[in-house]
């Protein structure tokens, strides 16, 4: 189990960064048209593209003031200043700077790579499947574990969508990127369920059951939301929510 105790120095330093890239979002956010006229018909500001990111950007700040707020109180403050005074002698990377990386790595893929290459409903879905797998397990070896195999995706991502590959896959098959999607959250399941049975802990299997019944329900119930009631359009509109929109119109 991770020792909390001595994790709330580093809630400070994650909720700061958190915070920069929430106000980030939102500068980028505002930059887009709240409202326009298009053939002599005004939109408003409720179906504007910028709705999704504002809100996101919104609540990443508020959650990064929760969580250094937190920190503060249950004593981050005074155990920077022993990390800093023992810091000599401490391997580079230790279990403080691999909870960090766990912390950022989810958010700066869907903001940077994941956003604008794969469905938007699977987007979200991998980013809570890797948030809460990441912590709500409280297993510092599944912890790793489950970094290992995010990042590895991500950097599969990554360098399809920037070496333009991406676009050209998407030719021959329109949701070829969202299969790459998928392909890490099955990996993901699997070894989440793998490893709980093998830990024999009918709390990890508990937990697991959760981690999956939140990372599907929630963008099953939002997205659906903000596309179809409030006609938000998505970032990225790809095989999932192209399936979501046939149901959609066939059940009108």
């Amino acid at each position: 189990m991770i020792d909390k105790n001595k994790l709330r120095g580093s809630d400070i330093i994650s909720g700061g960064l958190f915070g920069v890239l929430g106000i980030y979002i939102l500068i980028e956010s505002f930059q887009m048209p709240l409202s326009d006229s298009y053939g002599g018909v005004t939109t408003h500001w409720y179906v504007s593209p910028a709705l999704m990111p504002i809100i996101i950007g919104i609540g990443m700040i508020l959650l990064a003031i929760a969580i250094i707020v937190n920190g503060i109180r249950n004593g981050g403050k005074e155990q920077l200043e022993a990390e800093r005074n023992e810091k000599k002698g401490k391997p580079f990377i230790d279990d403080n700077k691999i909870r960090f990386y766990a912390v950022m790595l989810p958010l700066v893929s869907i903001v940077f790579i994941n956003l604008n290459t794969i469905d938007f409903y699977l987007n979200a879905v991998m980013y809570l499947l890797f948030t809460t797998c990441f912590f709500y397990l409280e297993d510092m070896v599944f912890l790793k574990k489950g970094i290992t195999i995010a990042t590895v995706f991500e950097i599969i991502i990554a360098a399809l969508h920037f070496s333009g590959v991406d676009r050209k896959l998407t030719q021959v098959f329109f949701a070829s990127m969202d299969l790459i999607g998928l392909a890490a959250v099955i990996v993901m399941n699997i070894s989440l369920i793998m490893y709980a049975k093998k830990a024999g802990n009918e709390v990890y299997m508990k937990k697991a059951k959760h981690i999956m019944l939140v990372s599907y329900i929630m963008p099953l119930l939002i997205v659906p939301l903000f596309k179809f009631a409030l006609r938000v359009p998505m970032p990225h509109e790809g095989g999932f929510i192209n399936l979501m929109s046939m149901v959609y119109y066939a059940l009108r």
